[in-house]
């Protein structure tokens, strides 16, 4: 099975490596969040609307391409959070 940019979507079996890159995109998720933040408390309020959208679609992006395929293959290393 592949995801929409054509990468399998069993791409890490190994379950060391899974749990280190559920932690590294978990991280990412929550360092993009922060600047969607930043963005909101410093700019303009289309070019926030702009970054919010830009940030939104990477973030789905990460979700679907990686933590899903990764958490359907490592479901216990999905967090309660994204349950």
């Amino acid at each position: 099975m592949h995801g929409a940019s054509g990468v399998p979507r069993t791409m890490i079996s190994d379950p060391v490596i899974a749990k280190k890159i559920s932690e590294l995109m978990i991280e990412t998720l929550a360092r993009l969040d922060e600047s969607t933040a930043m963005a909101m408390n410093a700019c303009q309020p289309e070019e926030f609307k702009a970054y919010r959208r830009a940030a939104g679609a990477v973030m789905a992006e990460i979700a679907s391409e990686i933590l899903n395929p990764l958490y359907s293959m490592h479901p216990l290393l999905k967090p309660p959070e994204m349950e």
